[in-house]
Formats: C-alpha cells, structure tokens, sequence
C-alpha cells in the first residue's frame, strides 16, 4: 500500500521561475489497488510519482510504502518495493543493454546480489519464453504493434500480479475503463477522487459534466475544461 501524508514541493524557490508544484497532497492507495490519474499539465501528476519513487524529495510530507517510512530515502532504496514503467522507452531502462541483460537486471530484483552476474542460456530461454505472450515479437527485438496492446497488457498483467497500480493517462476514457479510482489533479491538489462504485457507472460525458460542476465550485479553470474536451474530441 501507499499512503502520502501533506506532501509538498516548490521549485526555482525565491526566484521568477518558482513553481508550487505540490499543495500537501493527501492520497491512500490500498494494497492490489489500481488508481489512474489525469490532470492538465503542470498539475503535479508526474511530481507525485516522483516522490513516490524517491528522485525527488518532497519540502514536506511523508511517504509510507507497504507501511514504512521511506520519507528522505533514495531511489535506490525503493528499487525492491517500486516499479516503473515509462512512456519513453529509454527511461527506466538501459539502452546501451539488450532488452535480455534488461530483463537479467530486472529478474535479480530484490534477490540477493552476487559479485557476478550472468546471463545464461537457461535464463535466454526463459525470457523469450515470458517476451513471447507479449505478442509485440520482443523476443526478436522487433518494435510494439499499438498502443491498445500495451494498455491491454498493463490490465492482464496488474491483475495476475495483483499490483498495487498508480497510472497517469491524458485519456479520460482509460481512466475510466481502467483501475479502481480515478484521481484528478489540478495546479498542484487532488480536486476529485472518484470511487470504484461511482466510475463504474460513468461515462466520459458524466465525467465531462463532473468535472463542471466542480469548477462552478471554483475547484477548475475554464482552461482545465477546455483540456478536458479535448482530450475527449
């Protein structure tokens, strides 16, 4: 599980450029629980995943992973609670390494460390073997076929695995579709946190109208709507 207790960030603090990128966030995120996020740019969404995974540190807050305080602690220090999957291919990995040694780094984590390292037949075969449900022919280094695929594939494998799942989205139709709850962010808060009873109900257009409604509350922007539209059109 997750807990995130009044967590805050400023950058460029004192000078033109100073950002509040983060205003005492409060979050709780049960053990086997999926939750996607969306918000505007800038509203805090990939500095919260930040902080959570531990490159970068917050100005104040905590942390709690798995119901330690890992508040202060560096990313390495998280590496056997924490995984990451990017956007961008060369993030999170090693691009100089074959997707196999990639995939040896990946197999070690959390087992103990050895002075040496190797990549075996044995363990060749057994990730061409796990590669190959992929259908994306990684097994052959061949590139992904869509994106619907690797959506596809982050629900099978977050419910095999039963992980415990936070996934940013610009799509407010996969955020619906997928996880327990939705949460929105907006300059820097949590403006909406939508249950798992409530969301299987919605529609985009419900969201659409949700999200109106909370600005008429001043909680939005007429800006944030217009983002919002969009990323429906």
């Amino acid at each position: 599980m997750i807990r995130i207790t009044g967590l805050s960030k400023r950058f460029n603090a004192g000078s033109i450029d100073e950002i509040l990128a983060l205003k005492g966030i409060d979050l709780f995120v049960d053990r086997h629980e999926f939750v996607t996020v969306i918000g505007t740019n800038g509203s805090g969404k990939s500095t919260l995943l930040n902080m959570i995974a531990g490159n970068i540190q917050p100005d104040q807050g905590i942390v709690e992973i798995d119901g330690k305080d890992f508040t202060g602690k560096k990313e390495y220090q998280r590496a056997a609670f924490i995984s990451r999957v990017f956007q961008n291919p060369y993030l999170g990995t090693a691009p100089g390494m074959t997707i196999a040694e990639n995939l040896l780094m990946a197999y070690y984590r959390g087992k103990p460390r050895y002075p040496r390292i190797s990549l075996t037949r044995t363990l060749t075969e057994i990730f061409k073997d796990k590669l190959s449900v992929l259908e994306m022919r990684l097994e052959d280094r061949l590139d992904p076929k869509t994106a619907n695929q690797v959506i596809r594939l982050t629900q099978k494998f977050v419910s095999e695995a039963k992980l415990t799942t936070l996934m940013i989205t610009h799509s407010m139709k996969q955020a619906l579709e997928m996880g327990d709850r939705t949460i929105m962010m907006h300059n820097g808060r949590i403006i909406d946190d939508i249950a798992a009873t409530e969301k299987k109900q919605l529609t985009v257009e419900d969201l659409l109208n949700k999200f109106e409604d909370i600005r008429k509350q001043e909680k939005l922007t007429p800006e944030l709507i217009s983002f919002l539209k969009n990323q429906y059109a």
